[in-house]
């Protein structure tokens, strides 16, 4: 006799079902949605979960994750962080092409098939270019049929704008997504912070606005002239988002994304020199974090990512202009959210990246794969044992995510 999975007495959050945010039941046969109702008769094949308080959503997408393994085992093991993402509701991740080997050709990708028993999805990135150098075109089409979800040299600036335009013309050839990271090299290197007049006064190179924007219009141009499909990672910038703004009216395949910690942080943290706050692109001043804000509101910005890095104590606990970019901010991403548009909100900005990639239905309704995210208000403190890894040490919340159904397998947090 099969068991069937009841969740019971839980909160759904789904708009387009009749039952959205009633206390219901939800009976999971082998990985199926089989019922929706409230108070559903308990069978004697279901194994009972109480879930008295708890909310639950189609399962949470951050598709620019940046986890360490291969290659950077020292920093973290890719089943511990999968498992640590599934306990913060997080059901799918996009793994970033910082690892070694390089993700380069399809076969780098076969690494990631020994999760595909594991509750969370994975849908890696491979590079855009061999080894990330800017040079060669890697080899997209074998990447693409191997399931890379786009192809991104991680932070790295694009070099050769005919390389590029090449890459969007041969990508056609399959749908595939080209993913690119925008500053202009000549503008950003050595930088440290954003350029402001607060930030001038650290005494630090900074990294003008223009960088990013000249790099920006570089994209859309070669985008417009050679089609295809383009994501701008990371947008910090007022500018960049009128730029992408128009884009988009023109009917151009564009999307594009911001760090949980342009939303949530200015740029003031800096002044003690804290490295915990490098970060790239940097931090802002409240002008444009608000537009950042608005521009996510309204939809010009596609979604909202971590942009989690493993970093390490070394590469962060040290002076500022010699640390490390980057942060662990994966289990502070829902939470921040809420804080910033409230829960229901929050929750749906971790859905908008399935339609990005081209990801299907997200919807919960019956006959349908249990693919869900639950949350919690939990009032919590995120608190590290490494505090200079990640950026939101010491900052107290509302919600928390508690766990996933996915892949036919439950996985609940029990910390209070």
């Amino acid at each position: 006799m099969n068991v069937n999975t009841l969740l019971q007495s839980v909160t759904l959050h789904e708009k387009a079902h009749p039952l959205h945010n009633k206390i219901v039941d939800i009976r999971i046969s082998q990985g199926v949605i089989t019922h929706i109702g409230e108070q559903l008769k308990i069978e004697a094949s279901d194994s009972v979960i109480p879930l008295d308080g708890t909310y639950v959503s189609y399962g949470w997408f951050d598709p620019e994750v940046s986890f360490s393994q291969p290659g950077y085992e020292h920093k973290g093991l890719l089943e511990n962080d999968l498992n640590e993402a599934a306990l913060m509701g997080m059901a799918s991740v996009g793994l970033m092409s910082n690892t070694l080997p390089h993700p380069d050709s399809g076969s780098a990708l076969s690494f990631y098939k020994g999760f595909s028993t594991h509750p969370v999805s994975l849908h890696p990135f491979g590079c855009l270019t061999l080894k990330n150098k800017g040079e060669e075109l890697a080899e997209l089409y074998d990447l693409f049929d191997q399931g890379a979800l786009a192809f991104y040299d991680y932070k790295k600036p694009i070099l050769e704008a005919n390389l590029m335009k090449l890459a969007l013309q041969y990508s056609q050839n399959f749908g595939g997504r080209l993913a690119v990271f925008c500053q202009d090299p000549s503008l950003s290197k050595g930088g440290q912070v954003r350029e402001s007049a607060s930030t001038i006064s650290l005494g630090l190179k900074a990294i003008p606005d223009l960088s990013e924007e000249l790099a920006v219009q570089q994209s859309i141009a070669l985008l417009r002239y050679a089609g295809g499909k383009l994501h701008l990672c990371g947008i910090s910038s007022r500018a960049s988002i009128a730029l992408i703004k128009q884009a988009k009216k023109e009917g151009l395949d564009l999307s594009c994304s911001v760090s949980i910690g342009l939303l949530y942080f200015d740029e003031e943290v800096l002044q003690n020199f804290d490295s915990r706050y490098k970060t790239l692109p940097g931090l802002t001043d409240s002008t444009h974090r608000k537009a950042l804000i608005e521009a996510v509101k309204s939809g010009i910005i596609d979604y909202v990512t971590a942009d989690h890095q493993n970093v390490s104590s070394e590469e962060k606990d040290t002076e500022f202009s010699e640390a490390s970019f980057g942060n662990r901010t994966l289990s502070a991403l829902f939470p921040a959210l809420c804080s910033i548009f409230g829960a229901v909100e929050a929750s749906d900005l971790l859905k908008r990246a399935y339609q990005t990639y081209g990801l299907g239905n997200v919807e919960i309704k019956e006959q349908s794969q249990a693919h869900l995210s639950f949350y919690k208000p939990l009032d919590h403190t995120v608190i590290e044992k490494e505090p200079q890894t990640h950026l939101f040490h010491g900052v107290s919340f509302s919600y928390r995510g508690i766990g996933i159904f996915a892949n036919n397998q439950l996985v609940l947090s029990t910390a209070p």
